[in-house]
């Protein structure tokens, strides 16, 4: 269950309104958040042939030039074959920022992250010795 609201299928906004509590207590959202961040950080982003999207430009236009509007609106990724005029190539994203920003989270958080993942430790170290302690048996 982590995992679901851990926000690496859906960033949290797109989560049912009651359940958006849920992803920011999930400690497996920030130990994602810190690692997918530090992987992806400064990765330049190069699209295979098959990850393209396809697209056929309005005759007149080159690829670029049909894309520029969409860009200027603030899209991410690239145009693989701008001066192309047909079979246009559409790659999503350009670097692994890109990436990680859709979820809203950043590179700058991956200490914040640690610091509650270790909290998130201690508290269940914490309150696991306090029931041990609560509910151990009596001796003899």
């Amino acid at each position: 269950i982590f995992f679901v609201f851990a926000g690496a299928r859906s960033p949290p906004s797109s989560l049912p309104g009651f359940w958006q509590w849920v992803y920011w207590v999930d400690p497996f959202h920030y130990f994602l958040e810190s690692v997918i961040t530090t992987v992806f950080h400064n990765i330049t982003v190069v699209c295979d042939d098959r990850d393209l999207y396809r697209f056929n430009a309005p005759s007149g236009l080159t690829c670029g030039e049909y894309a520029a509007d969409f860009f200027a609106s603030g899209a991410t990724g690239y145009i693989a074959n701008p001066d192309a005029t047909s079979d246009c190539g559409y790659c999503q994203f350009s670097s692994g920022e890109q990436f990680y920003q859709g979820y809203g989270w950043s590179y700058n958080h991956r200490w914040r992250n640690f610091g509650f993942i270790i909290a998130y430790w201690i508290f269940n170290i914490v309150v696991a010795t306090f029931f041990i302690y609560l509910f151990r048996k009596p001796k003899r």
